[in-house]
C-alpha cells in the first residue's frame, strides 16, 4: 500500500516590506527580432502574484556579451532580486564569464531538460 502523497504547499503571500525589488532580465535575440514571443515576462508576473508579489521593472537584451555583461551589472548594483531568462540557447548566452565580467562571484543557470 503507496503512502497518500503529500499536499501541495500552500503559498503565503509575504509582507512586500520584508523582501526587496524584483527584476527581471530578458535575453535573447530571438525576442527583439519578433520571431519568438516572449512568455516570461508575464509567467514571473503570474508566479509573484501568486506569493503577493510584484515586478519592479524588467529589461530586454540582445545575445551581445557586452549588452549582457552592462545589464548585469546595473541589476547587481541595485540590490534588487533579479531574475534572467534567455529566449532558447541559455547555455550560449547566460554565461559565468558574462556574471564575473560584471563583477559578480556566482550566477546560478538553470536549463531545464527539454521535454521528451
Amino acid at each position: 500500500m503507496n503512502p497518500a502523497p503529500n499536499p501541495p504547499p500552500q503559498l503565503r503571500p509575504l509582507p512586500p516590506e520584508s523582501v526587496g525589488t524584483f527584476g527581471l532580465i530578458v535575453i535573447g535575440d530571438e525576442i527583439l527580432s519578433g520571431k519568438r514571443a516572449d512568455k516570461h515576462l508575464p509567467k514571473i508576473i503570474e508566479l509573484l502574484g501568486a506569493r503577493g508579489l510584484s515586478l519592479g521593472w524588467a529589461e530586454y537584451v540582445g545575445d551581445s556579451p557586452a549588452r549582457i555583461t552592462a545589464a548585469l551589472q546595473r541589476a547587481f548594483a541595485s540590490g534588487d532580486v533579479v531574475f534572467s531568462t534567455a529566449a532558447s540557447a541559455p547555455r550560449r548566452t547566460i554565461t559565468p564569464a558574462s556574471a564575473r565580467r560584471a563583477r559578480w562571484a556566482s550566477i546560478w543557470c538553470f536549463t531545464p531538460k527539454p521535454p521528451r
